[in-house]
């Protein structure tokens, strides 16, 4: 081969344990590097000086004419930038008095550097010696007689990169990299030196694993037992074969409104307006140069809608608005195989940049992106940095989007990719380049203390624009829209013309910051009329639970038979799992049957179960937290008075009547009682006769059974929720700190007085068993939860709005420790 081995991309690599402490580390370098100096004629006359402003490493005389230089040694794998420049020669000419400067690196300078270190030395006659990078190879080379390997020994083997590394030990060895178009074929060839003590493969696989390199290469050493055969003929390598192409799965999303078990497609995507204007501006922010931030994380708990936002963005990106500046490429981090998880990221990165050339996005013909090395730094290969400058110049922006995130940071046989993740994460962000990666996660699972994961996530976070579902409502405006649309759908699908208002009427309350709730009741009333011709408004209205919506689904499929039930278990514990390991445990049929029920699905070469909430509950029979936003408008002593009246089959007219209301204001309290008992029980106003049907399941409820009802429904208000969180059982708080949680929650805005909003939500409260109030302002959890002693009673569930007032000074009265006893 006709190699000129210095055009050849070379690296500086030092091994050193993590466990030790950064000066550690740097008495390492110092130590390794004093030596050089000898061949220069310099010897070395001070280490570690501390000077009035400035530490020196190492301080060195020239033996002939006896003038200084100060050395300055940077351990660190990133470039060296302009203002470690600026400091060495500020240490050098201004602090102290030294002739000369040396700065010592592994890596090399950055563009602006090197025109730093040019000016000043064309202004000061070359007194700033820079050893980096190439040239510290070559210095090393020198000093200790080291000659380069033999890469005749690798036949028609192309060399991507490599790489001149020094062990803590200080076994000098060249490691060359060779980069296949199927990277898992990818070899790392080690050339042994003089100062090489170990020849064995094994030893520096066990050597390289603690330090986490060079794992995603197949090792070969070339030593005196094959030197007289061609290591690539022997490897059997084809010298020439087509691109092996590696599918990099996207996000499997809905091709209709009711399939609520996959992300929603484009069309029926509804509200997140904010987060959508936070992520655009984002991106046109790095477009702009106005943000150095290059991460980009969507975050918020399970059933959120993560995956469908990203899907929607990713249409939006392909409209007329951004389709020249953005290219975004999902990536289904759940297809990942365990045994190939290593080679994920870097197959990621080749095949997403390639997309965008082969799909136009960056028009350079016939390119192909070839990466250098499967280990850090990715970016610095000569195929992407032509990528980027044509990024940059167009003032374009490829984003790389990792849906389901958690899965990566849950799996424990993935752990050793999270240093690759944070790595180049880290290099996207210090690179400024125009390449963006996107972490999507739920923001409810649990990360063990100073786990890697909790690690990884807290640095990505730290270096991220971070946009988070929780903070932003799934409105009633957003719900509405979607309902819409499903009427729509039910009236063009089915007999149905119209979708049962009290349904309606019910998700529209309820299902605010719920998503996944609203596609799964949608679900299940196209599936229920489908079946039976009609769906029994009655039952989601009065039973709506969602541990008997997932166990018909888990019964459906224990009818069949136990391997069924037994193997979507497996696939809920283990997910995402292999196929092929499924289908040799359970065979093909069942995995058919489940796929055809949409229980599981396909991503990759794996299988997991349809929604993360369905998961956690066939494993730990856990259940999401229902939140209900419901705000009475009238008190619980209104609304059963007249339930009551409508039992007696008095019209509303006449129930406004009977309770001495003139008809305006009857007409008003009636329909605002009847809304509010409709949120629980399944009350049908008829139109013309101004009566109102009530079951007769309902009508034999006694007070007590009504308020089990309510009960069930309001211990997942909203309110009720962070009073839990924030009060143990029987723990109290005063009816001012009852209005701030009225303030925090927007029931009510700062203008107005909460008096007869917390009047009202007390009354309900209370009546449900879920508070109790004593010593007339003070409010308790009660000891038993939904066990109150004001349950089932109504007489006691009327609270007074007036405050008292302590006489002596005209203000309110706070209850010390005597009233309390």
């Amino acid at each position: 081969m006709n190699i000129i081995f210095d055009d050849l991309n070379l690296m500086f690599k030092i091994l050193v344990p993590d466990s030790l402490a950064k000066k550690e580390k740097g008495d390492f370098f110092e130590e390794l590097v004093t030596p050089l100096f000898k061949k220069h004629r310099w010897k070395v006359t001070a280490r570690n000086k501390i000077l009035p402003g400035a530490e020196i490493d190492i301080s060195v005389e020239d033996e002939h004419t006896k003038q200084t230089a100060l050395v300055q040694c940077k351990f660190h794998e990133d470039k060296i930038y302009s203002n470690d420049i600026k400091q060495l020669t500020s240490e050098a000419f201004l602090l102290s008095d030294y002739s000369f400067a040396f700065l010592l690196s592994t890596s090399e300078l950055a563009g602006t550097s090197k025109t730093l270190v040019d000016t000043f030395n064309n202004k000061y006659n070359d007194k700033l010696i820079v050893w980096a990078g190439k040239k510290l190879i070559e210095i090393f080379k020198s000093a200790y007689g080291i000659q380069n390997p033999d890469l005749d020994r690798l036949g028609n083997i192309g060399v991507s990169r490599i790489t001149f590394l020094v062990t803590y030990e200080k076994e000098f060895i060249w490691v060359v990299e060779q980069i296949d178009t199927d990277i898992e074929n990818s070899h790392a060839f080690i050339f042994p030196t003089q100062f090489t003590r170990n020849d064995s493969e094994d030893y520096w696989k066990s050597y390289f694993d603690k330090f986490n390199i060079y794992q995603k290469y197949n090792l070969k050493f070339v030593n005196d037992n094959n030197q007289n055969s061609s290591i690539y003929q022997a490897l059997n390598i084809p010298i020439e074969h087509e691109l092996k192409k590696v599918v990099i799965p996207r996000i499997c999303k809905a091709d209709k409104f009711v399939d609520y078990h996959l992300p929603c497609s484009p069309e029926d995507f509804f509200g997140r307006v904010k987060p959508k204007e936070i992520f655009w501006e984002f991106l046109k922010d790095i477009g702009d140069k106005k943000t150095d931030s290059r991460i980009v994380c969507l975050t918020g708990n399970t059933g959120l809608g993560k995956s469908s936002l990203l899907v929607k963005l990713i249409e939006e990106s392909s409209q007329e608005e951004y389709k020249y500046e953005f290219y975004i490429r999902d990536v289904d981090v759940t297809s990942v195989r365990d045994d190939k998880a290593k080679f994920f990221l870097a197959n990621v990165i080749q095949t997403t940049l390639q997309e965008a050339i082969d799909h136009e996005f960056i028009k350079i013909t016939n390119y192909k992106i070839k990466l250098d090395s499967l280990e850090y730094p990715f970016f610095e290969s000569d195929s992407i940095q032509l990528l980027t400058r044509k990024l940059r110049e167009e003032r374009k922006v490829i984003i790389i989007f990792f849906d389901q995130f958690e899965e990566i940071l849950t799996k424990n046989s993935w752990i050793s990719i999270y240093d690759d993740f944070l790595e180049v994460a880290n290099e996207i962000n210090y690179i400024q380049e125009n390449i963006v990666f996107g972490f999507s996660w739920r923001a409810d699972i649990y990360l063990p203390a100073k786990s890697p994961q909790s690690e990884f996530w807290y640095q990505i976070k730290r270096i991220s624009t971070t946009i988070d579902l929780n903070n932003f409502i799934f409105s009633q405006k957003d719900t509405a829209q979607a309902l819409n649309k499903f009427e729509n759908f039910l009236i063009n699908n089915t007999h149905i013309k119209k979708l049962d208002s009290g349904i309606k009427r019910w998700l529209l309350d309820n299902c605010q910051n719920m998503p996944w709730l609203l596609k799964k009741i949608c679900g299940e009333i196209h599936k229920e009329t489908l079946k039976s011709g009609d769906f029994k408004s009655k039952q989601i209205i009065n039973n709506i639970d969602i541990e008997k919506i997932f166990d018909r689904d888990v019964d459906e499929i224990k009818k069949l038979g136990n391997i069924y039930h037994n193997c979507l278990k497996y696939i809920a514990e283990y997910s995402p799992i292999s196929q092929q390991e499924v289908i040799n445990k359970y065979g093909s049929d069942v995995i058919h049957k489940l796929l055809e029920d949409h229980l599981i699905i396909a991503t990759g070469s794996n299988y997991k179960i349809y929604a993360d909430i369905f998961r956690e509950y066939i494993v730990d029979e856990k259940l999401p937290l229902l939140t209900i936003n419901f705000t009475p408008r009238t008190s619980i002593v209104t609304a059963l008075k007249i339930l009551k009246l409508l039992n007696s089959n008095l019209t509303k007219l006449e129930a406004a009547k009977n309770l001495n209301l003139k008809y305006k204001d009857g007409r008003s309290t009636i329909e605002n009682a009847i809304q509010d008992l409709q949120k629980f029980l399944p009350l049908e106003t008829q139109q013309n006769s101004g009566l109102v049907k009530i079951p007769n399941n309902i009508n034999k409820l006694n007070d007590y059974e009504i308020a089990e009802i309510f009960a069930d429904y309001l211990e997942s208000h909203v309110l009720i929720q962070e009073i839990y969180r924030e009060y143990q059982p029987d723990q109290c708080f005063h009816y001012d700190d009852f209005d701030k949680i009225l303030l925090k929650n927007c029931y009510v805005s700062s203008s107005r007085d909460p008096k007869d909003y917390r009047s009202r939500f007390l009354s309900w409260f209370c009546f449900a068993g879920l508070l109790e109030i004593r010593q007339d302002e003070w409010i308790y959890r009660p000891i038993n939860s939904t066990k109150g002693k004001h349950k089932g009673n109504v007489s006691d569930c009327e609270f007074r709005n007036k405050r008292r007032k302590d006489k002596s000074k005209g203000k309110y009265r706070q209850l010390n420790a005597l009233d309390l006893l």
